[in-house]
């Protein structure tokens, strides 16, 4: 029986604050990681280091980078889509729903329905954000 050899890294963290979403960007061989205090980190799991990307108003419920890599939708606590590029520029910033509308983190076609809008270039990118709590 062959067993692989299992290394942890820890991230150090500002007391308090927890990671609340991450992905791996294959175009940066990194861990993009978010946290409740609205940092972005990333964090490349081979030399063990983080570096802070940036950082959002209202902390970070969950990331998605596009199919294609090129680019990355973070869902804010304030209800905010930001969709940056993998140079962390950012491209387009809209409200998700006020609260008084449809939960979308529990209606998925709508989410999807709203990237196909905020996407208008000459190709289609469609992000998914699954399993987010608004």
């Amino acid at each position: 029986m062959l067993l692989a050899s299992s290394v942890i890294n820890q991230i150090e963290l500002e007391d308090g604050d927890l990671i609340t979403a991450f992905d791996y960007l294959l175009e940066k061989e990194a861990l993009i990681i978010g946290t409740e205090n609205g940092l972005l980190l990333l964090h490349n799991v081979d030399d063990n280091s983080t570096e802070i990307v940036g950082q959002v108003n209202g902390g970070v419920k969950c990331i998605s980078p596009s199919p294609d890599g090129d680019l990355l939708a973070i869902l804010t606590g304030f209800r905010q889509m930001l969709v940056m590029t993998h140079d962390w520029d950012l491209l387009y910033e809209t409200a998700v729903g006020d609260g008084a509308g449809p939960d979308v983190s529990k209606d998925l076609s709508l989410l999807l329905l709203l990237a196909v809008f905020i996407f208008q270039y000459a190709f289609v990118v469609v992000l998914l954000i699954v399993f987010c709590k608004i």
